[in-house]
């Protein structure tokens, strides 16, 4: 592991720390979320999965359901790489779930409630399709790393 990971690595725990201690719960999601991408870019992944939790449940408990999106995205791509098929859809439809909300919500500017729903259906299909078909290849040929 090189140096310089290991002072990103720290950096990026006292800054959590820091945030914590000053109750500012939207920088301690965010350095819980960097610190377990950079303990997954190591691949660390179990000591990720820690990190990321945290960043899911104080964003969960505490901050809009938009900031969901990239701690579901960050946890469903450690169980992928870990192998747990079943864990990593779970969070990549709740990554979905937020997504599509996000989508609806940019919608609403359309004029015609037929034209924002079907604009609306087809967005919801093709990205289950598409996390369906990168589950699908990973399992496939087992590029996980474990």
């Amino acid at each position: 592991m090189p140096r310089g990971d290991d002072a990103q690595l720290n950096a990026a725990k006292r800054s959590y720390k820091d945030s914590v201690a000053e109750g500012n719960r939207q920088e301690e999601a965010r350095w819980a979320n960097v610190i377990g991408d950079i303990l997954k870019n190591r691949g660390e992944y179990v000591e990720a999965l820690k990190w990321l939790r945290i960043d899911y449940e104080v964003s969960v408990k505490y901050l809009p359901e938009k900031q969901l999106l990239p701690t579901c995205q960050s946890l469903g791509e450690v169980y992928l790489r870990l192998e747990f098929f079943k864990d990593a859809l779970i969070y990549q439809v709740t990554s979905f779930v937020s997504f599509n909300r996000f989508f609806i919500i940019l919608l609403l500017d359309c004029r015609r409630p037929q034209v924002k729903r079907k604009k609306t259906e087809v967005l919801k299909h093709e990205y289950f399709v598409f996390l369906l078909k990168e589950l699908e290849e990973l399992k496939s040929t087992k590029t996980c790393a474990m």
